[in-house]
């Protein structure tokens, strides 16, 4: 398709059309600098980042992965291979709001479906506290699991 020639104008349009009068479930997505409109069936509503939310990849707490290949914390506290469950009792624990993705892939690592959680924001709290808290919980109650 040429997006010059006499259809390129109008295919894009309708490709366009089609996009927004599709609900949630089978959404297409337009990407004008290939001309190409194509379906994404892994796409869901709910998978949307809200305002007020951030986003919390088991990546950001593995002992595995060095700082440039996701972890964002230190290697003291970090776990090996974190699952969301673990997060999500430590997310508990610490009184936050949260909901989980379990077919999300974290991007710098495509080939694997780690998941994802989004986490609402409280107003004295950034991301990294966040992270930090999250990490430092987990670690707690890996501390208290060995005593036992």
């Amino acid at each position: 398709m040429n997006p010059r020639g006499p259809e390129g104008p109008q295919a894009l349009k309708a490709c366009a059309l089609v996009h927004s009068a599709t609900p949630a479930p089978s959404v297409f997505r337009l990407y004008s600098q290939l001309n190409i409109c194509f379906r994404i069936d892994s796409y869901r509503g709910d998978h949307m980042r809200r305002r007020g939310e951030i986003i919390l990849w088991p990546a950001y707490f593995d002992s595995s992965r060095s700082r440039t290949e996701g972890r964002r914390i230190p290697l003291k506290i970090a776990a090996p291979s974190p699952s969301l469950r673990r997060i999500t009792e430590a997310l508990r624990k610490l009184g936050l709001d949260y909901r989980i993705v379990s077919d999300a892939v974290y991007p710098r690592l495509p080939w694997r479906k780690s998941g994802m959680i989004y986490v609402k924001l409280k107003p004295s709290l950034t991301k990294q506290k966040i992270i930090m808290l999250v990490a430092k919980e987990m670690a707690r109650t890996k501390q208290k699991k060995k005593t036992f």
